[in-house]
């Protein structure tokens, strides 16, 4: 659920690397107040993938000319017992944090 609003120019747009608009446009998605977005990142029918790759998503950078920053509020449903798939001994958001800048910049080009 998006807390905060933010224009297409302010970025902070949700984006999908591999779903696609009509127009063959990577889809993004920008934060609109209230509004949810709602996917299934489950595993996709794909061997040996515990995940919808389809559904690999970052959140681009807000501009520093925006007005706000963007505010999210995330809810996860699982219909069975979780089971992480992502290693847990040193998995730190921090150490994520180049890694994610590079993506997400080579994702908006």
């Amino acid at each position: 659920v998006y807390l905060s609003d933010l224009s297409v120019e302010e970025g902070g747009a949700t984006m999908f690397r591999d779903l696609k608009t009509p127009e063959g446009e990577r889809l993004a998605v920008s934060p609109k107040k209230g509004s949810a977005l709602l996917f299934f990142p489950a595993a996709g029918g794909i061997p040996d993938t515990p995940f919808d790759i389809r559904t690999l998503h970052c959140g681009e950078v807000v501009s520093q000319e925006a007005e706000q920053d963007k505010w999210i509020a995330q809810l996860w449903l699982c219909a069975k017992d979780y089971v992480p798939t992502a290693p847990t001994r040193k998995n730190l958001h921090s150490d994520a944090f180049d890694e994610i800048a590079k993506y997400c910049e080579k994702m908006s080009a």
